[in-house]
């Protein structure tokens, strides 16, 4: 039925120009209604002939063309609060970082101040052991010195002693001298 409708409309669009023509008399004039109308009436019919066959396709574009926009328009507003997101967690992520930084200083002077303490306890405990090392140095070099002082002063003694012995020692003297040697021997065994 559509066709046989679009069939007699393309007719009369057909007819209708040549009898307008015809009725005014071969195009003089200033123009009529009529052939206003005429050329109104094929307006419509070139819409409505537009509109029917190029109707769906074009209804079909900008369907399609909106789809699109509105699917890259929330990609947009998807891609804008995921960046936004990402901005908020840069900014919280810096704020920690501050005080990230702010909390390794602290611990690092603590841990100098801990390590400037150590070092200062291990100094006075070297200073300490230094002290007790030099008294301790200065009393072996005395005991050695006394020592020396001693072995020198017994071998200069046994030396007068044996000086004297053989000057005044006689036999009578060495026979005494054993008789007392072996009589404590015997007394001891």
């Amino acid at each position: 039925m559509k066709k046989t409708i679009a069939n007699m409309v393309a007719s009369a669009a057909a007819i209708l120009p040549v009898a307008a023509y015809a009725a005014e008399g071969g195009g003089e004039g200033h123009g009529s209604w009529t052939l206003f109308t005429f050329f109104a009436i094929n307006f419509a019919l070139f819409v409505y002939v537009i509109a029917y066959f190029a109707g769906p396709a074009i209804g079909n574009y900008f369907r399609s063309r909106a789809t699109e926009i509105r699917g890259a328009l929330s990609r947009a507003e998807k891609a804008f609060a995921e960046a936004q997101d990402l901005a908020n967690q840069a900014a919280k992520r810096a704020a920690g970082l501050e005080a990230e930084v702010a909390a390794l200083i602290h611990d690092i002077d603590e841990e100098t101040q801990l390590r400037v303490k150590r070092i200062a306890e291990l100094a006075e405990a070297t200073i300490e052991r230094l002290h007790r090392d030099a008294e301790m140095t200065s009393v072996a070099i005395t005991e050695a010195a006394q020592r020396r002082i001693r072995a020198e002063l017994a071998a200069v003694s046994a030396r007068l002693a044996r000086d004297l012995i053989q000057r005044s020692f006689e036999s009578s003297d060495q026979n005494r001298l054993l008789d007392n040697f072996m009589g404590r021997l015997e007394g001891e065994a």
